[in-house]
């Protein structure tokens, strides 16, 4: 699940955790919800969607998580049948979340990816 060609990870504070999947107060967040994955395992995980970009934050036992995605990196977001949200990366790497409400984020990524299409 390494997305790092694509996607860059830093350590750093931020706030706004929870657990809803809402649009968030932020004037540049468009959607705010938590979300897991395998791995890395984080503890109060949020996920929040920019306009040109996805912040993935948590905490590790080491501190701080934050992955960002550029939305470019993005080529397609699929929902599975079991309700995991699916980013397709320009890398070839699919990552895999589970987050509430993942047809809303879906249709959120969409229009906002890359024109570029997976054969």
């Amino acid at each position: 699940m390494s997305a790092r060609g694509a996607v860059s990870a830093v350590w750093t504070l931020s706030s706004g955790l929870g657990s809803r999947c809402v649009p968030c107060d932020s004037v540049s967040a468009l959607l705010s919800s938590s979300f897991s994955f395998s791995e890395p395992v984080l503890l109060f995980p949020r996920a929040v969607l920019h306009e040109d970009r996805i912040e993935l934050v948590g905490w590790q036992w080491r501190g701080r998580y934050r992955l960002r995605i550029p939305l470019g990196a993005v080529l397609r977001a699929d929902v599975t049948p079991t309700g995991r949200l699916v980013l397709w990366l320009q890398t070839g790497e699919a990552l895999r979340l589970r987050v509430p409400d993942a047809l809303a984020w879906q249709q959120a990524i969409e229009p906002r990816t890359s024109p570029y299409l997976l054969p």
